[in-house]
């Protein structure tokens, strides 16, 4: 897996007017590999402010002897109204199939955080999300997830073994 040295947004780096924030994520999902259902790990971090989001993935395993070539971005970046893709020092505008957000009326508690669940609808792909309302909308574990009341911390792609769950979460509070 490449590292690129994070690409900040103008005024991300510029902490002392702006609360920010750091989150940390675990994605899981089963795949079939060559004939046999492996699990892929990947670790993702998430750098928000009020306006702005990168999702760097930091590292991406599997359980299985197969070496992959997942072919990731670098980074993924927020910036005002637009999401781009960050690859080897070349930035992408991400294209997105329409998204559908709808509330649940079920609610839980996540590190002491109140979330409540919404399903996200984005192309032929429908997810659980649980969203902290206390938090910015831009965290957010994956660019579709751009359009919740708060920070997504925890999704479940339905019919799929995809789960992203947040391991911790980190601010300045300047």
């Amino acid at each position: 897996m490449k590292f690129l040295t994070l690409i900040f947004i103008s005024g991300f780096l510029n902490t002392s007017q702006v609360k920010s924030y750091k989150v940390s994520y675990i994605s899981e999902k089963k795949i079939n590999l060559m004939g046999n259902i492996s699990t892929l790990t990947s670790s993702l971090n998430v750098y928000a402010t009020e306006n702005s989001t990168v999702i760097r993935y930091d590292n991406v395993t599997t359980d299985s002897k197969n070496i992959l070539d997942l072919n990731l971005p670098d980074s993924l970046i927020f910036d005002k109204s637009t999401w781009y893709n960050m690859t080897e020092g070349v930035r992408t505008v991400i294209p997105f199939d329409s998204v559908t957000i709808t509330a649940t009326e079920e609610y839980k508690v996540i590190f002491s955080l109140n979330c409540q669940k919404y399903i996200l609808t984005n192309g032929n792909s429908e997810y659980e999300c649980w969203v902290c309302k206390d938090l910015p909308n831009t965290i957010i574990p994956f660019p579709a997830a751009k359009g919740f009341e708060g920070a997504v911390l925890e999704c479940k792609e339905k019919n799929s073994a995809l789960v992203i769950k947040m391991k911790s979460i980190y601010f300045n509070n300047n």
